[in-house]
């Protein structure tokens, strides 16, 4: 099993960062979408670091959650665990992955 955690924080002034919505309509909070992308990026490059470091080929099984907690209100942790393959002995090749659920349906 393979791991990977980050956390983020927003600042509570979010005037100061650039993330205000516009007055005159709704908007996307673009610097805040920014930094939720970098903390699942993240998260990710955490859990695939733990599986190159056990010489893994790949990870299967990924589940990736976001929490945000009660202790931090402009926090949000993004949590991301999956298991490592690698093949048992050098003549047992690793198939190559395939789609369960086609995209289609």
């Amino acid at each position: 099993m393979v791991i990977g955690i980050a956390i983020t924080w927003r600042h509570t002034d979010i005037f100061a960062r650039g993330l205000a919505v516009s007055p005159w309509g709704n908007g996307e909070l673009e610097g805040h979408t920014d930094l939720v992308e970098q903390a699942r990026e993240l998260a990710m490059e955490r859990m695939q670091k733990e599986a190159e470091l056990l010489q893994a080929q790949g990870i299967v099984g990924v589940q990736l959650s976001q929490l945000n907690h009660t202790w931090g209100s402009h926090t949000t942790e993004f949590f991301a665990i999956g298991t490592a393959v690698r093949p048992i002995r050098d003549d047992h090749p690793i198939p190559d992955p395939y789609l369960v659920l086609g995209l289609d349906t």
